[in-house]
């Protein structure tokens, strides 16, 4: 009778281990994982914020452009100018921690912008070829970068890239179309989901570059 009971006492034994053990790995990946993506060093910290502050920059002179391109103003030159240093900028903070693609970024951000400029300066006149070219040449830049992000780090996919940047693309000339309308309200509103957009980007450039440079960022 105790051997009987001594026995049953060890198969439960075996088994309250198994099931320890069991739950023990059901849990710590999530949370590793989830340590992963929210566990961010001072320094990635300090980058995150570096990245959100240029891509605000990015925003508030891409508008700052349009008001002054569409308007004919003085300044669309010197505006212009300022918009293409951002691009610098970008490959400037980036350069610790990919010196190898820092240029290349800057330069394809650049042409990006360029694009954009482009895509503004037809939408003025408001011929729909040279609006249409003007925007199949922006989303081949936008392709482009989508290219060399999803080469640059695991964490971006060509699509997730591409489609950002197609995101973009819409909420700035939602904003250059509804001025030239005079639809002043519609214009604040691209502005508005433009800028919340490009804060959701400046998260996702920054984190795939944390994920993938982890080293530096300790």
């Amino acid at each position: 009778m105790v051997r009987k009971l001594s026995f049953w006492i060890g198969c439960l034994l075996i088994i309250t281990g198994i099931l320890s053990i069991a739950m023990d790995k059901g849990s710590e990946s999530p949370k590793e994982k989830m340590g992963e993506k929210m566990q961010l060093s001072g320094r990635a910290i300090e980058f995150k914020m570096e990245m959100r502050k240029l891509w605000e920059d990015q925003i508030a002179w891409t508008r700052n452009y349009i008001i002054s391109a569409l308007a004919g103003l003085e300044d669309t030159d010197t505006v212009a100018k300022r918009l293409l240093k951002n691009q610098d900028n970008i490959g400037e903070a980036l350069n610790p921690y990919c010196q190898e693609r820092s240029k290349e970024f800057a330069m394809l951000f650049r042409e990006y912008i360029i694009s954009a400029t482009e895509a503004v300066a037809a939408a003025k006149v408001g011929k729909a070829e040279d609006m249409e070219k003007a925007r199949g040449k922006w989303r081949k830049s936008a392709d482009d970068i989508a290219v060399l992000l999803s080469e640059s780090s695991s964490r971006w996919s060509k699509k997730q890239c591409a489609d950002m940047l197609y995101k973009n693309i819409e909420l700035t000339m939602g904003q250059c179309t509804s001025r030239i309308k005079k639809d002043w309200a519609a214009d604040i509103d691209y502005y508005d989901q433009g800028h919340s957009h490009m804060l959701i980007f400046a998260d996702f450039f920054s984190e795939g570059l944390i994920w993938k440079f982890s080293d530096k960022f300790k």
